[in-house]
């Protein structure tokens, strides 16, 4: 089961987290001069490894390029990574919502992501992953420098912590702007996922930290988690404080979100985003019921243009069509919405 088909802690603003840890190997080149052979040779011996825990392997010469790109939409994989030309593998242990990109950037690149807020338990899960690899191989380390890497940026402890929110109500009383630049003031990324001629779509911004060598793991994970709380405290703080007109125009939204989801013939993906956020902060106004939040999130991850190709929505429409996408985008979203027995309430 994929992760967005989970529920986690928080999950009404925290999409999912993620912890990833990028490993070398000390016997082998970086990757920028690996040649096939030291590539075949490294996914040979750590995928043993990988198996042994549950790991399979995806071959990207078996599978579509819908199937590939899907994999990136998914989060288990990244776009320069499915571009390889040097023989490169990802396993996936999707029981575990874990990942790794063997040949990417990096050797190794171990991944945990989970729905929600849960970074002490994608932490733990890749962490575990970690040892094992450690105890058959030797990984590229210098006490001073943490774990090597071909990029100067990832001198540190080759980790990074990430997290997807999605904060209507900051972004509309512009409080994101200001979480931005006090975030960079201590190394942490916070950035709008999408835009679209300089607006926010779908209120979604992605968060990420590379800890410094001279921070321990365990601390980095703490410290991006009380970033994390701080954020979700402003956010349902800003939802709950509107003046009277801004609550009128988002309870419209809301309304009009839902009546959109539920009839709409086209629906492209940026108005799709756009949509889930408003309903998603309908649930969090106790003006939409019956809808989860894991449900807004399969649909947002379910229907974007690889995976939405892979579909019998798709499938069942002509897709040499210009409109194909948004036919089959709005084909799936109402088939998979009117799954949820859901009801409004207009006086909250």
């Amino acid at each position: 089961m994929a992760w967005y088909h989970t529920t986690g802690q928080d999950q009404d603003i925290v999409l999912y987290t993620d912890v990833r840890l990028a490993r070398n190997l000390r016997a082998y080149p970086f990757t920028h001069r690996l040649d096939a052979t030291g590539a075949r040779r490294i996914i040979d011996s750590v995928g043993i490894v990988l198996e042994e825990n549950g790991f399979c392997k995806k071959d990207f010469a078996d599978i579509s390029r819908a199937e590939a790109y899907s994999l990136v939409e998914q989060q288990y994989a990244s776009l320069s990574f499915v571009k390889k030309s040097l023989p490169h593998a990802l396993y996936l242990n999707e029981p575990c919502s874990m990942s790794a990109m063997l040949c990417e950037e990096d050797h190794i690149n171990l991944q945990c992501i989970l729905a929600g807020r849960a970074l002490s338990e994608a932490y733990a899960s890749v962490s575990r992953i970690e040892k094992h690899l450690d105890e058959r191989f030797d990984m590229a380390f210098m006490e001073d420098e943490g774990y090597l890497s071909p990029f100067p940026r990832s001198l540190d402890s080759g980790m990074q912590v990430s997290a997807l929110l999605c904060l209507p109500a900051m972004a509309e009383t512009v409080q994101t702007g200001r979480w931005v630049e006090r975030l960079l003031g201590v190394g942490v990324c916070l950035r709008s996922l999408h835009e679209e001629k300089g607006s926010q779509v779908g209120s979604l911004f992605h968060l990420s930290y590379r800890p410094p060598v001279s921070q321990s793991e365990a601390a980095a994970i703490a410290f991006v988690d009380e970033i994390l709380t701080a954020l979700i405290t402003e956010e349902r703080s800003a939802l709950h404080t509107a003046i009277p007109l801004v609550a009128e125009q988002r309870m419209d939204r809301v309304m009009r979100a839902v009546g959109t989801l539920h009839y709409a013939r086209l629906i492209h993906t940026s108005e799709l985003l756009n949509l889930l956020a408003d309903v998603r902060q309908g649930i969090r106004m106790g003006v939409v019921t019956g809808v989860n939040m894991e449900t807004l999130t399969a649909l947002m991850m379910e229907s974007l243009p690889a995976g939405l190709s892979m579909t019998d929505a798709y499938n069942e429409i002509d897709s040499a069509s210009p409109l194909a996408d948004a036919a089959a985008r709005a084909t799936y979203v109402r088939e998979r919405f009117a799954e949820g027995v859901y009801s409004l309430n207009t006086t909250a």
